[in-house]
């Protein structure tokens, strides 16, 4: 159970990071707007991309999280239980 409150605790602070992020983003928009002489499209553009960014940076390190999480649960198994159904070429973890 320790461990589901830790888990619990990191994604929150995560998810805090991000929506303090996203907060500066917003307040220095006006700022931006006024020193680059951007216009309303163009700050539209901005608070897009950084969205899109963001959404691709979480998806692509949530992948090879878990295929790092993979390999070593399997490295793992397979240090334990030489006979296991684990093999490097697996692509999911093994059911505990």
């Amino acid at each position: 159970m320790t461990r589901r409150w830790l888990a619990l605790g990191v994604l929150t602070l995560a998810v805090l990071l991000i929506g303090v992020d996203g907060t500066v983003l917003a307040l220095a928009t006006p700022f931006i707007q006024q020193d680059l002489g951007a216009s309303f499209l163009q700050i539209l553009w901005i608070g897009d991309i950084y969205s899109f960014v963001l959404a691709a940076l979480l998806i692509s390190m949530g992948s090879s999280a878990t295929v790092s999480a993979t390999r070593s649960s399997c490295s793992v198994v397979q240090r334990l239980s030489p006979s296991s159904r684990c093999s490097p070429h697996t692509r999911r973890a093994p059911r505990c």
